[in-house]
């Protein structure tokens, strides 16, 4: 494999290794199929398996104690620069907003999102500060950034001031080994686990926060069926809600009370092995055209403000280019 200078933080990989961490993994999956090795710091936790996803690459284990994500962080300002030089890494890649900043002028820093500015009652005041914070120092003192639309550099420019180096648009890509049309027995298997038998189902798959508007749909789906009940409308299939539970705490409580009682209206399922997302999401385009007892939806609700149009010309979503991320 072709070596490169560059060393890739991969300690913000979160516990349940969902968002970011699946950024990291498909951005060295993308480089190994390149024939490109980098360098990958790590925590010892994420070590094993982060290396049998995307194996080529040279791993270092960073302290045990970055763990703790306030540790992590001062660790990333004091010994990360210390790191990159042992490694003899030329350029730094900081994949999720923070950086250390003694380092800046040989650092490329990842900014995926644009709502803290937009739409900061979708976060918590003290992650509004912060990533508002990073945000505007990796775009004033980083050698370059990189953003996941033009969208998202077009609401950076116009809430968070404009950058003082052009911003790197890497369009997200899609891991098509995870995320395809489920097989049949796929499908059979998710419904024998979850005791769905024949039942329709509203899939929503992501951390239950405030800007998601996971509430609301509740509500909605309740109204739905109570009208359906009272003859005003055909039956409304069971709604299921997968992913961790956030800051907002309606949502909570809704879901804490619902929990998972097969033929219930709403059921909380929690985190679902990865192996089981095809079948829970993808069980719509493979049963959509049989009888419609059978058929299962999937949606995603957000409380973002609208994207832009741009134009950006058309992504190969095949692209190496692209970090294959769900």
């Amino acid at each position: 494999m072709r070596a490169l200078p560059v060393l890739v933080d991969a300690t913000s990989i979160p516990p349940n290794r969902g968002g970011v961490a699946r950024y990291i993994a498909g951005l060295l999956q993308g480089l190994a199929e390149l024939d490109v090795r980098v360098d990958v710091v790590v925590k010892p936790g994420d070590l094993a398996w982060l290396r049998g996803i995307a194996p080529g690459h040279r791993y270092h284990a960073a302290p045990r104690w970055t763990a703790s994500r306030p540790l992590r962080l001062v660790w990333e300002q004091t010994l990360l620069p210390v790191t990159a030089r042992r490694v003899g890494a030329e350029v730094l890649h900081s994949p999720h907003y923070t950086f250390p900043v003694t380092r800046a002028s040989r650092t490329v820093v990842t900014l995926h999102d644009a709502t803290f500015f937009s739409d900061p009652a979708a976060h918590s005041r003290l992650k509004v500060l912060f990533f508002r914070t990073w945000t505007r120092l990796a775009r004033r003192l980083a050698r370059r950034t990189v953003a996941p639309s033009a969208a998202t550099v077009a609401e950076l420019d116009r809430l968070a001031g404009r950058s003082a180096r052009p911003t790197v648009v890497a369009h997200l890509g899609v891991d098509r080994t995870l995320f395809r049309v489920p097989t049949a027995a796929e499908t059979a298997a998710f419904r024998a686990e979850h005791a769905l038998g024949d039942d329709a189902w509203i899939a929503f798959l992501g951390t239950v926060e405030p800007r998601k508007r996971v509430p609301e749909l509740i509500a909605a789906h309740r109204a739905l069926t109570a009208r359906a009940a009272d003859g005003g409308g055909a039956a409304v299939p069971a709604l299921l809600v997968a992913g961790g539970l956030g800051w907002d705490e309606d949502a909570r409580a809704e879901l804490t009370a619902a929990g998972d009682v097969p033929g219930a209206p709403v059921r909380y399922l929690g985190y679902l092995p990865v192996e089981e997302l095809r079948a829970f999401l993808g069980g719509a385009r493979a049963s959509w055209s049989t009888r419609a007892p059978r058929r299962a939806s999937a949606c995603r609700c957000s409380r973002r403000w609208p994207r832009a149009r741009t134009s950006s010309p058309p992504v190969d979503w095949r692209s190496p280019r692209s970090a294959a991320t769900p």
